[in-house]
């Protein structure tokens, strides 16, 4: 979730940076374009990952009991 946040705060700073200096903003567009995507991608997945573990958890809550203590 942290990582969504990142990729939705950084990567507009970044491109709105990069207009300002005229013929150069548009090759550095380029090259954050790729690590945008890449970290829209990965906050996905880290998103789907909680959900899929919250899910199992709330399906079974038998496998989240502490086992006794050995004897």
């Amino acid at each position: 979730m942290g990582l969504f946040l990142v990729s939705g705060i950084v990567s507009p700073a970044l491109v709105m940076m990069t207009t300002w200096s005229g013929a150069f903003s548009f090759e550095l567009g380029m090259l954050i374009q790729p690590v945008d995507v890449a970290l829209n991608l990965c906050a996905w997945l880290a998103v789907t990952g909680a959900l899929v573990l919250v899910a199992r958890a709330l399906r079974d809550p038998a496998r989240q009991q502490v086992l006794p203590a050995p004897r």
